[in-house]
């Protein structure tokens, strides 16, 4: 079946290929029947990954039809959890991905198998954020038990449980050289970690209102933090100083994340039409918002690269929850020149 939007874009079962902007050509990919709260791209860009709240995870891939164009296919639907997929995190090899989910449960899939790998018990909580380490042997969780759990999977056991938060543990993300861990809390408060021996290093306050994303800066040196006060800051890690603030969202931002190259940060959020927006890291200027005519962003990813972007969210105006993959916007490219 095929449903028309105004004179520019068509949607299958599959995906279509359709501008969001008259700049930015992006494949809309259907196949999830409840809202998307992860995504991940494989290191060479050929897979994406995406969980969702109807327990599942699905792996896509680039396929060109008799007409050459490229498309999406899922390809393998990954079950185990028994309710909805929260987080997702590829190590860095891209053979092993962890999921986070509202069953209390880590699990740890081999890509090659396509089968768990281990599974981690240990939260009180929904489980809603999980990340790997860059050496691939250690993961952190945060849940809605407030605790961070550090677990090693080679052993398949918790090595540490650091507790400081006195609210949900809603994102977790480490450092690119594995040297520290943020964490982000409904307390309003960003915690980093000393993961080699799991005690607290510094606490971040600024926020009027809980976090809901962390990420660091590809040499770890900033971390950018967003939250249901609508806003996202930048932080310096060495002096713990709020360097920035970004405003500009009508909604809360859910998620962010640091281009590779440092420059680019991307938001998205519950605004109106679901916007994400671009923004120059050293300036703090906002170069473009898109309307991904969606409920709301709640997921992103960078390719390794950084020239493709994969979003995830609640809905399109049909309620059809979808993915949206494609280059970065001409506007923001050429800005970054």
């Amino acid at each position: 079946m095929l449903i028309a939007i105004g004179s520019s874009a068509l949607f299958t079962a599959g995906c279509v290929k359709a501008p969001l902007t008259e700049e930015w050509q992006a494949y809309f990919i259907l196949g999830h029947t409840s809202p998307i709260n992860a995504v991940a791209i494989s290191p060479d860009g050929a897979k994406l990954y995406s969980g969702c709240d109807d327990n599942t995870i699905k792996i896509w891939e680039l396929k060109s039809d008799c007409d050459e164009q490229i498309k999406f296919q899922a390809v393998i639907t990954l079950k185990g959890h028994t309710r909805g997929i929260t987080s997702l995190s590829l190590n860095r090899d891209g053979n092993l991905l962890a999921s986070g989910g509202e069953d209390l449960l880590v699990k740890v899939w081999d890509l090659a198998s396509m089968k768990e790998k281990c599974i981690f018990h240990g939260h009180t909580g929904v489980v809603r954020s999980v990340s790997f380490f860059p050496d691939g042997k250690t993961i952190a969780s945060g849940g809605d038990d407030g605790i961070v759990i550090l677990w090693d999977v080679p052993t398949e056991k918790k090595k540490y449980t650091l507790r400081g938060h006195t609210d949900w543990v809603r994102c977790v993300a480490v450092a690119e050289n594995g040297e520290m861990l943020a964490s982000g809390s409904s307390d309003g408060t960003i915690r980093l970690w000393d993961p080699s021996s799991g005690s607290e290093l510094r606490t971040l306050k600024g926020h009027g209102a809980g976090i809901t994303c962390v990420a660091f800066s590809p040499d770890a040196s900033l971390l950018v933090s967003g939250s249901f006060d609508r806003t996202l800051k930048l932080w310096n890690l060495s002096t713990g100083i709020e360097q920035k603030t970004f405003t500009g969202h009508i909604s809360t931002v859910w998620c962010a994340a640091i281009a590779p190259n440092g420059k680019l940060l991307v938001s998205g959020s519950s605004d109106p039409n679901g916007r994400l927006k671009f923004w120059e890291i050293a300036s703090g200027q906002e170069l473009l918002t898109l309307e991904t005519y969606s409920g709301s962003v709640t997921s992103l990813a960078f390719s390794q690269d950084g020239s493709t972007l994969l979003t995830g969210g609640s809905g399109n105006r049909y309620n059809q929850p979808v993915l949206r993959f494609g280059d970065l916007p001409l506007p923001v490219l050429r800005s970054l020149q």
